[in-house]
């Protein structure tokens, strides 16, 4: 896959599917990954979606079981529908752009994970944001 051309303009593909993204859960969203980094070829384009842990809790379940989920793979209801979610974004990102999209949707505890070890994101939706 050839490497994004960034800032991506409004008119992009990515950015018109992002701005969907943003409309369907209320919060920015970032590219992360590869995309960001030092590789020449990404094999797919990394998208994240931060949500408030209330709003995650609400969605999938308890935010502190999906963590312990993740880290032991005993998967309840919680990961199977946060996981399904994440699997029907990427498909209609890929459908829409023709790009091979990794969508996932975070609580904000884990996204701080991603700050605290400077891993890079931009947001890439056109939605100004309130504050």
């Amino acid at each position: 896959m050839e490497k994004l051309k960034l800032p991506l303009e409004s008119s992009n593909i990515l950015v018109q599917w992002a701005n969907s993204i943003r409309a369907f859960y209320g919060h920015p969203v970032y590219l992360v990954g590869s995309h960001l980094k030092n590789v020449s070829n990404p094999r797919d384009v990394d998208i994240i979606c931060i949500i408030p842990n209330e709003e995650f809790d609400l969605r999938y379940g308890s935010t502190a079981k999906w963590f312990y989920e993740g880290e032991s793979g005993i998967y309840t209801d919680i990961s199977w529908n946060w996981s399904d979610d994440c699997i029907k974004k990427t498909l209609l990102g890929c459908k829409k752009t023709g790009m091979c999209i990794d969508f996932k949707v975070y609580p904000e505890i884990f996204a701080k994970l991603f700050d605290a070890v400077n891993y890079p994101k931009i947001k890439i939706d056109t939605r100004k944001d309130n504050g």
